[in-house]
């Protein structure tokens, strides 16, 4: 592009405030390498597609992301109550999200090969928790834009990989954080934390 690339455009996206600043951002690059994938995830980017890119894999892409940023579901005030801990809600939840990676682990391996499934899975037992203390760091320091960021980075991800309810609760926690309540936002990042450690222990 004449003045910035893509990374430094979603930069300057992420740092401005508003609905622009959390428009889906897709990379689409040549390169592969998990490396490339690392850079675009760190620059703010949801997504990441390498050439050449078929109608079927961009068709999936639009549809992870579009029904996040424009479908989503208005959260009711009922999020923000008190949760308590540990429920029979969770468990099902919990396994809800295992069959859905399940799944997507198996549609993937019967696409690709199951080296390529086995890599997804390392990538968000990698990633997850490193978002969720970078999310706790953020409230520490009272940015609760910062963790609504983390948030939906979160919920991109869950989608990802299938984990439908998990993602949901990641836009809660997102909706939550972005309204400013601190209180809110603290309860619900301990719950979803307490969820994404089950959910990676159970892979």
């Amino acid at each position: 592009m004449p003045v910035m690339d893509g990374l430094a455009a979603t930069r300057e996206l992420r740092r401005r405030t508003g609905p622009a600043s959390a428009v889906p951002i897709v990379a689409l690059t040549a390169n592969a390498f998990s490396s490339d994938r690392e850079v675009s995830f760190q620059a703010g980017m949801n997504d990441f597609l390498c050439k050449p890119v078929t109608a079927e894999t961009l068709q999936g892409v639009l549809r992870r992301w579009l029904p996040l940023h424009f479908l989503a579901e208005p959260v009711h005030a009922a999020v923000v109550e008190p949760v308590p801990g540990a429920s029979a809600g969770d468990s099902t939840e919990l396994q809800e999200d295992l069959r859905a990676i399940h799944q997507s682990q198996a549609e993937l391996t019967a696409l690709l090969d199951e080296e390529s499934a086995k890599k997804v899975l390392e990538i968000i037992k990698d990633d997850w928790p490193k978002q969720m203390k970078l999310a706790q760091a953020k409230l520490e320091s009272l940015d609760l834009y910062g963790v609504s960021r983390s948030a939906h980075y979160l919920a991109g991800s869950a989608v990802q990989v299938g984990a439908k309810t998990l993602a949901k609760r990641c836009k809660e926690l997102e909706a939550v954080a972005g309204g400013k309540n601190q209180q809110s936002t603290a309860q619900l990042l301990a719950i979803l934390g307490h969820r994404i450690r089950e959910l990676l222990a159970a892979l």
